[in-house]
């Protein structure tokens, strides 16, 4: 009798023992599949991630190929000008009296061709006009590419994004008393939405990359389309009159800070081509940074003023 007792407890230990492991084992499997489904998911994520990472990158490498050439052309050409009003200031900002009157009475392409003045004027005005033009267009398919987010192409933003904001930020010459009563002409501002709009203007419309017009288009819209002269007006009354102004010192009132203006976009300039192409900016003239670091000597605050722009605008 005891023996068949046993027996009987034997055989239930060993359904109950069965039925446990047969639990157990369901369970194990349903959070091994479970961790199995999760890695799947996990790297199938991570894979689409890098698939958008590579993408992203193809589309910030052709970005940085259809513009980078002509960015660093543009911003060369008109670094050499801005030297040469600076090296040659005396010859050349005779070129900027009257300047709107020379500009509105260009009737004709030939009289641009027959007068050294308009040539000058129109050529200086097309250069700063197609480098708003460029920035714009990078400005406009950086909204669809995060580039900023790579250690290299954030740098080159920085630079470029400097020499804007030379004109419409007012860190450079804060603390100082401008001339009145047209305070925004004498600070040297040109606001970031009219360099948007000269940029616009700039566009040669069609279906493919942003094109920017020739300097033969640019001189056949200021002979035949006058709204298009008119959106030039704020570059035109940053050189309207320009003169050389060696002291602005924060005690003078009335300051005219155009003159700094032309030369701490001039010195941003070169920044952005040693930062696009070091060999390149190794063969440029080398008058700019002696005339910024002079302008800075002589004016010592405004040492201040730079370190606080370059802050604002990337860091130091």
């Amino acid at each position: 009798m005891e023996y068949q007792l046993i027996s009987i407890y034997i055989s239930i230990v060993s359904v109950i023992l069965a039925f446990t492991s047969g639990i157990l084992a369901l369970i194990v499997n349903n959070r091994s599949a479970k961790k199995i489904q999760d890695l799947k998911n996990s790297s199938a994520k991570e894979l689409e991630y890098l698939r958008c990472e590579l993408k992203r990158a193809e589309e910030s490498e052709s970005l940085k190929r259809r513009y980078s050439l002509p960015l660093l052309k543009t911003a060369e050409e008109l670094h050499n000008k801005l030297n040469d009003i600076v090296s040659n200031h005396k010859r050349v900002l005779k070129y900027f009296k009257a300047l709107s009157q020379n500009l509105g009475a260009i009737d004709s392409i030939g009289k641009i061709l027959t007068s050294p003045t308009k040539v000058y004027i129109t050529n200086i005005l097309f250069l700063f006009a197609r480098y708003f033009a460029i920035i714009e267009s990078i400005k406009k398919e950086l909204g669809l590419i995060p580039l900023a987010e790579a250690r290299e192409t954030k740098s080159l933003y920085v630079c470029m994004r400097r020499t804007v904001a030379v004109f419409f930020s007012g860190r450079l010459h804060k603390n100082l008393s401008i001339r009145k009563p047209n305070q925004i002409k004498y600070q040297g501002r040109i606001l970031e939405g009219a360099q948007t709009i000269i940029g616009e203007s700039m566009f040669r419309r069609n279906d493919g990359p942003y094109e920017c017009i020739s300097y033969y288009e640019f001189c056949a819209k200021i002979v035949s389309d006058k709204d298009f002269l008119q959106c030039l007006s704020p570059i035109t009354t940053l050189l309207q009159n320009l003169e050389v102004v060696p002291d602005v010192n924060k005690n003078i009132k009335d300051v005219d800070f155009r003159w700094a203006k032309i030369l701490f976009f001039s010195f941003f300039l070169r920044e952005l081509v040693e930062e696009i192409d070091t060999a390149q900016a190794t063969v440029l003239l080398t008058e700019i940074r002696k005339e910024v670091k002079a302008y800075l000597e002589h004016n010592p605050f405004l040492k201040e003023n730079l370190a606080f722009f370059k802050k604002t605008y990337g860091g130091g």
